[in-house]
């Protein structure tokens, strides 16, 4: 596929980690102003010629990040999921700090607030993503850092 900037949802990316090797992502929302809801999948990938078909469960990371690495071709595009369901990928709820207290933020599929209420951290269960919208070097290097302890790749 490798056509640089030119990504919809169920896209299948990579992100080239700071050390060596890359990881695969997976376009799951995107929206007309620059953000996606990506998620990324182990292992770490040798060489830029693997894909693999992702499964949500097997998610290591997700998070609303600027499409910039994408746009750019920083991180290429290998392929699509033919079979690209919003049902299979649903987004999760995402948290963020207000001073001190958690607000629980919902988005529609377009990347649109669809709630934000105050909740009480003993209603969170942990598997929020933090709301903050990421950029793609502080991607690679969360990657990274994920993955730092998979020296020798697996494929």
């Amino acid at each position: 596929m490798n056509s640089i900037g030119k990504y919809t949802n169920g896209t299948l990316f990579l992100v080239p980690l700071k050390d060596f090797g890359f990881v695969q992502g997976l376009v799951c929302r995107h929206n007309a102003k620059g953000t996606v809801f990506a998620r990324f999948f182990p292992p770490r990938l040798r060489n830029n010629r693997t894909q693999m078909l992702p499964v949500a469960e097997t998610s290591v990371f997700c998070g609303r990040v600027g499409d910039l690495g994408l746009r750019t071709g920083a991180w290429p595009i290998i392929g699509r999921l033919s079979d690209f369901d919003f049902e299979k990928w649903p987004l999760p709820k995402f948290v963020r700090l207000a001073g001190n207290v958690p607000h629980v933020v919902t988005y529609d599929d377009q990347l649109k607030i669809v709630s934000d209420c105050i909740a009480a951290r003993e209603d969170l269960t942990g598997t929020e993503c933090d709301d903050g919208l990421m950029g793609h070097g502080f991607v690679e290097i969360k990657l990274t850092r994920l993955f730092e302890n998979e020296k020798e790749g697996s494929l």
